[in-house]
């Protein structure tokens, strides 16, 4: 059973007694796994095994092969661990002083007990959070007789997932030491020389290791996203450590190991086997946000809480913490006042001061104690909300924000909960707005709960008036630019109407566009956009036309020209700001700019599940302090990603400097970089050959992040802390190069935007999930989708509507699969460049229902032996398979099984017992139906 470390050191009863040796000073003394509880000194070592601290020993005197040894001489048998419970604080240490020292004492010289000696630094606040620091032998898995073979390698790894790493050698020797596992007569002839000697440096998380005559050397950076990607370690709570030490690879019954320094104490001198546990619990009261010196005010009669406190000791670990509730605390009338020990509440009788005191003591009974006061009022003050100007009539189908307010009074912090009625009926408030449909009121009811459970509630009623034209409730999202001659599918929305007791039917909705020097009226939602200059801005405006009434959206957005001559521009794609250019090249485009922070975007939104970004530094680029890639949803602005490769600090998401990874490659002119962003994973995938992967855990707002809707996003390029002149060369963005002479390579990419595929039941209706087939360059694109049914025939939807070589334009189908088979859609596009793509889903329609089977009669439950046993008939029939064998068998007392002949009407009950008559039948996608009936067979 595993002990925890307050487990460890409770006093109790002596369970079993071991013996470690402090050699050369002559002092001797039992070590417990449970200490007396008479003790009020803790004993500095014991040995922890893994079978509840029974029959461990260890070694008493000297060990022959190393009999002037002096430290702490122990044996360790196979999963032993030696514990040293002495705290020490790595923060009083440096890399170059010695927080451990080990020599090993083999029984025979030269020949090595273990293969691998282990030095565990335990977190002391959290037993799960250490790092362990190995020592290996050259030749481990292998007993070495050859000096030299079985010298040693250091290596490390956090708790934290990380795997044992070292220099030179990652992840298999490591830093080589020079230390003797077998302790070899010809290589050391005092083997207390034969030593090794860990080093921590806390601000920097390196591991590092010495021997004797040698400096300290590096074994590893825990802290290195080189080394451990994304396991980066997070470091001790504070820095105060205990130590283990355990063995692996056994070639003995035991390792003998004598331990010459830990922390501060050199154990080859006269040491005191006792720890002084002069300090109490470090006692912490979770003040919930409120300070000690402004608690919340208790009210006379109400029951208050009080807050929830934890102690830790250094040397007990978890300690029980005590409150108390008192008047006159520091006078000699001081009384207790009666409290809720459960729920850690208490009711004031009366108005003036009480105080609250928290204790705690540690298994040697020190004692800390914190004490609050808090002030207890017959009466606080009323608790009253005070609004901010807003409307007091909206018309009916109209959102309404809700204003904001202060809210004063009561006690402590207050939480406030709004609901909403229209007439008296209860309506849904989101994001911070609320519609009314009907004429009349909408009334919004505030209520504010204090800390000592005062209520306070006020309404704000708003007068609802008719509404005099169609109402809108769902907004489109538009393109950030047009890119001309591409085609867009405008999204379709619809107006409501509310109108003269209207209950909120839809009304259609009409687009129209606007130029400098045009209007159209778009007959549907495909619009291919035009403009004299690069930059037009085009006026789209949705109309809603009810009764002679008329509601009116209004968006503007921009027109990029970027063909010349029949011929695409690259250049055009990106949109920069001023004092920022984009100069297309032979081979890729060269970004510049003459700005200290610039920015640039990329016309089209990504509309894939996957994007590849690559670029080439220049002769420039070193006066580029950080380079940034900006993803924005194109659902939602506010929810962004960003990438930063910074010459300063390496890459970063969001901003996030602190947890900043090594540049894979400088800002030095010929060197190649590139990232993935996968929208699944949500991964960011960066390097030249090895690639590093970084999770997205938030975005920019801190918010959790879960993708882009829809797969869908904007590319924005940004230059920061830039000296004058500096570039950069884009090459691709996916499988579209950039550059003065490439065309239109890239091929269409199909999305799903929802899920499409997988197992389904028969008789299930599917609506088909929204399909986009876009092109870097040419947006979205004409394509074309046909569904088929297992016998290979277009299926038509719920609505009569054919689905073979459809034009995808974001309809909505709804299909009932009322065959068993695999269903398939393929898809198929081609860009304006003659770039096709395809892509094909099935569905597979399995049949999970059982036959039905009928009987005909039932038989007879009971009859003499002897007797004949009619043998009802029988039926199968299927959901789907219009024939389904059918078999019956006759279970006979005994237990054996024969098939009953159907052509015959029964059998003849010649046992006593119990005779089953079962009927089986299978339909063709294997389910099973079973149905028996029991006849008893008595004597006669």
């Amino acid at each position: 059973m595993r002990k925890t470390l307050k487990n460890k050191l409770l006093f109790g009863a002596l369970a079993t007694t071991l013996v470690v040796s402090c050699i050369g000073v002559g002092i001797r003394q039992s070590i417990a796994q449970e200490l007396p509880t008479t003790k009020d000194e803790l004993i500095a070592y014991y040995i922890d095994g893994s079978d509840s601290f029974v029959g461990h020993t260890s070694k008493d005197g000297t060990f022959e092969t190393a009999p002037n040894s002096q430290g702490l001489k122990v044996s360790l048998a196979n999963n032993d661990k030696l514990v040293l419970r002495e705290v020490i604080d790595l923060n009083d240490y440096s890399r170059n002083d010695s927080l451990i020292q080990i020599s090993v004492a083999p029984e025979v010289r030269g020949e090595p007990q273990v293969y691998s000696i282990c030095v565990d630094l335990v977190d002391v606040y959290d037993e799960n959070n250490f790092i362990t620091m190995a020592i290996n032998t050259h030749g481990a898995h292998k007993k070495q007789d050859v000096a030299g073979d079985n010298s040693a390698y250091a290596l490390a790894k956090a708790s934290n997932g990380q795997q044992f790493s070292g220099a030179g050698f990652v992840n298999v020797w490591g830093c080589w030491t020079g230390f003797f596992f077998g302790a070899n007569e010809e290589f050391v002839e005092n083997p207390e020389e034969n030593f090794f000697a860990w080093g921590f440096d806390i601000g920097n998380s390196e591991v590092y290791i010495s021997r004797p005559g040698g400096a300290k050397a590096p074994v590893v950076d825990l802290n290195d996203k080189k080394t451990f990607g994304e396991k980066v370690w997070d470091g001790f709570t504070t820095g105060e450590v205990y130590a283990r030490v355990h063995c692996k690879e056994y070639q003995d019954a035991s390792a003998n190991l004598v331990i010459q320094k830990y922390g501060e104490w050199d154990l080859t001198k006269e040491y005191e086997e006792k720890i002084i546990d002069e300090a109490g619990p470090i006692l912490t009261v979770d003040y919930n946000g409120y300070k000690d010196s402004s608690l919340p005010t208790a009210l006379v009669g109400k029951e208050y809480s009080l807050f929830d406190a934890s102690a830790f000791d250094l040397y007990s670990g978890i300690t029980d913490v005590d409150v108390n509730v008192y008047r006159n605390y520091f006078s000699s009338e001081k009384y207790s006042v009666p409290m809720n020990k459960r729920l850690n509440t208490f009711v004031p009788a009366l108005p003036g001061s009480y105080y609250v005191e928290y204790s705690s003591k540690d298994t040697q009974g020190k004692e800390t104690k914190n004490v609050l006061q808090v002030n207890a009022v017959k009466q606080t003050e009323e608790m009253s909300f005070e609004f901010e100007e807003h409307v007091t009539s909206i018309k009916n189908g109209e959102a309404f924000v809700l204003p904001n307010y202060e809210l004063s009074g009561g006690s402590g912090r207050k939480s406030v909960s709004v609901s909403a009625t229209n007439n008296g009926k209860a309506v849904v408030i989101s994001n911070n707005e609320v519609r009314a449909f009907e004429t009349g009121t909408l009334t919004l009811s505030y209520t504010a709960t204090d800390y000592v459970g005062q209520t306070k509630t006020q309404e704000i009623i708003i007068n609802v008036v008719e509404t005099d034209k169609p109402t809108f409730i769902e907004l489109p999202t538009m393109p950030k630019y047009f890119v001309e001659g591409n085609r867009y599918n405008l999204p379709v929305i619809y107006a409501y109407n509310y109108m003269n007791g209207g209950t909120g039917e839809k009304i259609p909705t009409t687009i129209t566009v606007k130029g400098k020097t045009s209007k159209v009226v778009l007959k549907g939602n495909v619009y291919v956009p035009s403009a004299n200059t690069y930059g037009e801005v085009l006026e789209i405006t949705y109309t809603a036309t009810f009764a002679d009434k008329e509601s009116v959206l209004t968006y503007q957005v921009p027109v990029l020209k970027v063909q010349k001559d029949g011929r695409y521009d690259m250049s055009k794609f990106f949109v920069t700001e001023e004092g920022t250019s984009v100069t297309a090249e032979n081979n890729y485009l060269e970004i510049a700019t003459t700005k200290t922070n610039t920015s640039l975007d990329f016309a089209n939104a990504l509309k894939v599940r996957t994007a590849t970004v690559e670029w080439l530094y220049n002769e420039n680029s070193a006066n580029i302090g950080k380079l940034s890639f900006l993803l924005q949803d194109y659902y939602d602005p506010t929810n962004q990603v960003k990438l930063t490769y910074s010459q300063g600090k390496g890459v970063y998401i969001n901003d996030d400097e602190k947890n900043a990874y090594a540049l894979p490659v400088g800002f030095s002119s010929g060197n190649l970089a590139s990232f993935s962003y996968d929208n699944r994973d949500k991964q960011i995938a960066y390097g030249t050959t090895d690639l590093e992967v970084l999770t997205v855990k938030t975005n920019m707002a801190g918010e959790p992040f879960e993708g882009f809707t829809n797969n869908t996003f904007h590319l924005t390029i940004l230059l920061e802390n830039c000296a004058f002149g500096a570039s950069f060369n884009l090459r691709y963005i996916n499988n579209q190069f950039f550059s003065s002479s490439s065309g239109d390579w890239s091929s269409p990419v199909v999305s799903v935007i929802g899920t499409l595929g997988g197992d389904l039941s028969l008789g299930t209706r599917v609506e088909l999930p929204e399909l986009v087939v876009s092109d870097i360059l040419c947006g979205e694109i004409d394509a074309w989708f046909t569904m088929r049914d297992p016998n290979g025939k277009a299926v038509r939807d719920v609505d009569g509507r054919l689905l073979e070589n459809r034009l995808i334009v974001g309809d909505t189908y709804f299909v009932d699969l009322n065959v068993y088979g695999v269903y398939s859609i393929t898809i198929s596009g081609q860009d304006k460049s003659g770039n096709t793509c395809g892509d094909m889903f099935v569905l597979n329609v399995v049949d999970e229902q059982a036959p039905t089977i009928t009987l005909s009669g039932e038989p007879v439950k009971e009859v003499t032996v002897g007797s004949s046993v009619i043998v009802p008939s029988a039926v199968a029939t299927d959901n789907f398979d219009e024939e389904v064998e059918l078999f019956v068998y006759i279970v006979i007392p005994s237990g054996g099984t024969q098939a009953f002949d159907c052509t015959s009407k029964g059998f003849k009950a010649t046992r006593v017992g119990e005779y089953k008559i079962m009927y089986v039948a299978v339909d063709k996608a294997g389910n099973i139906a079973q149905v028996v009936r029991t006849v008893k067979v008595r004597r006669a």
